[in-house]
Parts: C-alpha cells; sequence; structure tokens
C-alpha cells in the first residue's frame, strides 16, 4: 500500500479512526515485506539469472525484473531494457535485433515490440505443427501402397512390363529341346520338322545340366 494513497488527515474527528487504521496497515505491510525479502545479494543473483519462462507473459517477466532490480537498490530502464532482452528465447532476440534498431527504444516500445514478436513465434509454431501433421499422415498410405513385381521382386513396376521377367523366360525357353528335330529353342508343335502336324505326347523337355 502507497501512503499517498491515504488522503491528508484535515483534523476532523469522524476520519480519525480510518485515517489511522489505514496507516497501521502500510506498517504491517512495509515490516512483511522486509521480513520475507531477500537480500540484495540474493535478488542480484535472481536477476542476472533470470529469463522468460514458458507460457509466461512478456509483461510479469519485465514486472519481475524490476521488483527483482528494486531489491538490491533499483536500476536504470537502459539496464533493465538489457537484462530484458538478454532474458528472451533466442529466436525473439534475433528478430528484435534484425529488425528494429533496440538502443533507440524505451522501455515501454521494447515491451510491445517483444510482445508482437512472441505472439508471431508462437503462431508460426503452431502452423508448423499442423504442416507437419498433415505431411505425416498424408505420406502414410503412399508408403504403403508401393507396386511391387511378382516375376522380379522389384518395386514400381508390374509382372508384365518387366524386363528382367522378360529375359529370364527367353533364356529358360532357349534351354528347350525339340523331340522332333532334337533342336533347341522350340517345340515339337512348333517344329518345320514336323510334318504330320500332331502334337506330341511329350512335346519338349529342357536339357540335363550335370
Amino acid at each position: 500500500m502507497d501512503l499517498r494513497l491515504i488522503s491528508e488527515f484535515d483534523g476532523t474527528s469522524q476520519e480519525v479512526v480510518e485515517w489511522l487504521g489505514k496507516l497501521e496497515l502500510v506498517c504491517k505491510l512495509r515490516a512483511l515485506i522486509s521480513a520475507f525479502a531477500a537480500d540484495k545479494f540474493v535478488a542480484c543473483e535472481q536477476f542476472v539469472s533470470r529469463r522468460l519462462r514458458e507460457g509466461e507473459s512478456v509483461d510479469v517477466y519485465l514486472a519481475d525484473l524490476r521488483r527483482l532490480a528494486e531489491l538490491f537498490g533499483g536500476m536504470k530502464d537502459s539496464g533493465l531494457s538489457c537484462a530484458f532482452v538478454a532474458g528472451l528465447p533466442e529466436s525473439a532476440r534475433r528478430i528484435l535485433r534484425a529488425g528494429s534498431r533496440l538502443e533507440n527504444m524505451d522501455i515501454s516500445q521494447l515491451l510491445s515490440r517483444a510482445r508482437a514478436v512472441l505472439v508471431d513465434e508462437h503462431l508460426g509454431d503452431g502452423a508448423s505443427t499442423q504442416l507437419s501433421y498433415v505431411a505425416q499422415h498424408t505420406d502414410a498410405p503412399a508408403t504403403s501402397s508401393v507396386v511391387r513385381c511378382l516375376a522380379s521382386n522389384q518395386p514400381n513396376h508390374y509382372a508384365r512390363n518387366c524386363l528382367a521377367g522378360r529375359g529370364g523366360r527367353r533364356g529358360g525357353r532357349g534351354g528347350v529341346r525339340c523331340f522332333t528335330c532334337g533342336r533347341l529353342g522350340h517345340v515339337s508343335t512348333t517344329c518345320s520338322g514336323n510334318a504330320s502336324g500332331e502334337v506330341e505326347s511329350a512335346q519338349a523337355s529342357a536339357p540335363n545340366h550335370q
């Protein structure tokens, strides 16, 4: 409570009790603050290590810096501005320094600028998270529907279009021996030496590989 909030005693009897009651409250409040306040050395250590916490607004952060500074003797706004910027996240500090001349800003302008930067940064993080989620769930079906050839077991084509399968089939046909003429590469039903044109009971056989 500030003493300036108590109206000046004008000597009338009706306000004496109220005025004295307010004065006693101010004295008690000051005594409590002095009893529980950290000493100036602890306050200075807390001031130096103070950083913007997760989910904390820059207004609350600056107010706490000012409170700690007052406990060890106070600090000018120029020094408070430097401590304020030093405790912001690295990405926010980089944007602040790149987008404006911080030395030309007073503490209130710096506070407004930092507030806007952190809001934009938070919205950007949300958009990045959403895009990442969409990308992950869009790519999953494509990965699971890869076409694989049954002839060569290779991806991205069918067996009917497989060049490796065609080569294998040609090689396999070259190993067939005709029973009519004894030559390789065709079967008896297509042999020019089969004058009757009848289908043999055993048309072809593969050569024996020792």
